[in-house]
């Protein structure tokens, strides 16, 4: 049987306005409802028994039961008992009806609406008459009852903002983002097909390097001291990352003037280039030596010397793509949520991988776990959209709010992957106001929860939930 709760949390002030009581107001004229309803039930049931419909009739008798408990006839037709005390009891022996005749099953959608609709009408009425004094809890209690009676109630799914994407009903959200994944993915094929094909340069000592070889495009310049496949791959990357964002979001970001891509394979190598770099102060050389790559400060020289080919092409990635971030909507590591979740979502669709993050212990898990958690995030066959929806699942985990305003080195695991999916949701969800939303965190003219707000239409909260309730439908 269907459960029906309604939970009525009108405050006391209204009465005192109306000079009477709200709740008893409501309970009457619900009250009103429901009688017709059963009323209107009883006359499909007995149109169901002359037209030998006997499954359907049964379905209008347990629903006269959720509205009235104690209708005899829905009872006895469903083949209920008393026991001793006088309680309606279900009996055993009884078989689910079926329809005898086919001859007026097509009549049977339009007599089931002619008997519920009116109630669906009546109860939205009074939502909307009571709109001041209800909660949103209170609201979505009703809005599930008549979707209990009629899960495709076409006004109810409209009020809930939700389309049908084929047998089912899920936010537009999740319909935008069935289309909008393979149109990125066909932004990054676009990308690397049309990226020019590089020129082979005179391998020279540039930053006193021994490069192994250089490669030039109209873009860039690439050097590697390891693998001419490596140097290559990356201009490709690059140029496809390039078509990625400014496709995705509708800019045309640039890369820098003069663009230059350092690849190290021997680790040992960066002290060389960092000594010979002329841009670089000894405070620049502190830091460089503590990371695996970077850009060069005040330059458009990306370097990486991670002791692995498949980190180096995705850390390049991420650095263009972080100088992609800045150019178009003036955004930085102090926006930590931002430049992680969408670095690491279009480096995973340019590259497949998200091998180049840092984030501090959990603020959750115990050390072991933690470390686990991190191990299967660095795993290239994790589904990080999987592993968002168990972090969801626990007791303790991270909200929006907790990590709005935090900068890159002071997110944890869960929060950068908690960004991860935000950043996907903005992308594959909301595309058209994504650009928006940047625009106006970059200009940094408004706190950031207030430019969700105005941008989104909703609070920090509503939107940490709705980006959860997405995630639950995307998998």
């Amino acid at each position: 049987m269907l459960i029906l709760t309604w939970l009525l949390t009108i405050p006391l002030w209204a009465a005192a306005q109306d000079g009477g009581d709200p709740a008893a107001g409501y309970a009457e004229a619900r009250a009103e409802l429901e009688t017709a309803l059963v009323t209107r039930l009883e006359e499909f049931a007995e149109w169901c028994t002359k037209s030998k419909l006997y499954g359907e009739r049964d379905r209008a008798w347990r629903l006269i039961l959720e509205y009235d408990p104690n209708h005899a006839a829905a009872h006895k037709g469903l083949g209920h008992r008393k026991n001793k005390t006088g309680k309606w009891i279900e009996g055993n022996s009884r078989r689910p009806p079926k329809n005898r005749s086919d001859e007026h099953l097509a009549e049977v959608p339009k007599r089931w609406g002619e008997a519920v609709t009116p109630f669906r009408d009546g109860l939205l009425d009074l939502l909307d008459e009571h709109s001041e004094g209800l909660s949103p809890a209170d609201r979505e209690l009703v809005l599930n009852e008549i979707l209990a009676i009629d899960p495709d109630d076409p006004r109810v799914r409209a009020i809930r903002g939700e389309v049908k994407l084929g047998d089912r009903w899920v936010m537009p959200e999740t319909a935008s983002g069935k289309k909008r994944r393979p149109a990125m993915k066909a932004l990054v094929q676009a990308g690397r097909e049309g990226a020019p094909r590089p020129e082979r340069l005179t391998p020279s000592q540039e930053l006193s390097v021994d490069w192994t070889s250089a490669w030039s495009t109209p873009l860039l310049r690439v050097y590697t001291t390891g693998e001419e496949r490596e140097a290559l791959d990356t201009a490709n990357a690059v140029h496809a990352a390039r078509e990625l964002f400014n496709g995705a979001l509708g800019v045309e970001a640039a890369y820098p003037k003069t663009f230059r891509i350092f690849l190290l394979a021997d680790p040992a190598e960066k002290e060389t280039l960092l000594l010979n770099h002329p841009d670089l102060t000894a405070t620049d050389r502190a830091f460089l030596e503590r990371v695996e790559g970077a850009g060069i400060p005040h330059t458009g020289d990306f370097c990486h010397w991670a002791n692995n080919v498949e980190q180096r092409v995705d850390g390049i990635v991420r650095i263009s793509l972080n100088w992609l971030l800045r150019d178009a909507f003036d955004l930085d590591t102090k926006q930590g949520w931002v430049h992680e979740g969408f670095g690491l979502y279009l480096a995973r669709n340019v590259v497949g991988t998200r091998l180049n993050w840092f984030a501090q212990p959990s603020r959750y898990l115990p050390k072991k776990k933690d470390d686990e958690f991190r191990a299967r995030l660095y795993d290239k066959a994790t589904n990080w959209m999987n592993e968002a929806h168990l972090m969801f699942q626990r007791d303790e985990r991270p909200s929006f709010r907790s990590f709005l305003n935090k900068n890159v080195n002071a997110l944890t695991s869960e929060e950068l992957l908690f960004s991860y999916v935000i950043a996907a949701y903005l992308l594959e969800g909301r595309p058209d106001e994504t650009p928006e939303l940047l625009r106006r965190i970059g200009e940094r003219s408004a706190p950031q929860a207030q430019v969700i707000e105005e941008v989104l239409g909703m609070d920090v909260d509503a939107f940490d939930a709705r980006v959860r309730g997405w995630l639950a439908e995307r998998r």
